[in-house]
């Protein structure tokens, strides 16, 4: 690949701005799971608010900016990676929700407790099938990015 090329394809990264919530992303807007999921009797409603996980989605921008202000590392390389998912694949949508699962199952039986963990999870699973189309819907990108540690 060409400068030139490298250049408009970082240009355009950077003019995406990932930063706001989208579909099944643990926000809390129109499309967060909390706010529509089928357990919301199971559990009070005080517990769904207070329960926060701070997931940020930082533009290309933002990313490139803490790796300079972090002064150790230049980035030799950066690049989008597509997206790419089966929408019609329901082993797919499992594959994502035991994903999750694996990485906050504790933390939501804590909050919760144990007793809606599985039915939790599989109505997840059931939205994420539903909701593939609308989550990937090219708003969301991969980033690949080569640092290079700097020596003082």
């Amino acid at each position: 690949r060409t400068e030139r090329e490298r250049e408009r394809e970082m240009a355009a990264m950077k003019s995406n701005n990932l930063s706001e919530a989208y579909p099944m992303n643990c926000g809390d807007g129109l499309y967060s799971y909390a706010k529509n999921s089928s357990v919301q009797g199971v559990v009070e409603e005080e517990k769904v608010d207070s329960f926060n996980i701070p997931i940020y989605y930082a533009s290309t921008q933002e990313l490139e900016a803490a790796i300079y202000r972090n002064g150790y590392f230049t980035i030799e390389r950066m690049e989008s990676l597509p997206h790419v998912i089966a929408q019609d694949n329901p082993s797919k949508a499992k594959l994502f929700a035991l994903n999750i699962r694996a990485g906050m199952d504790g933390m939501i039986k804590e909050h919760f407790g144990h007793e809606i963990i599985d039915e939790l999870f599989d109505s997840y699973c059931k939205k994420l099938e539903e909701a593939f189309s609308i989550s990937y819907s090219g708003k969301s990108i991969n980033l690949f990015v080569l640092l290079k540690r700097k020596i003082d």
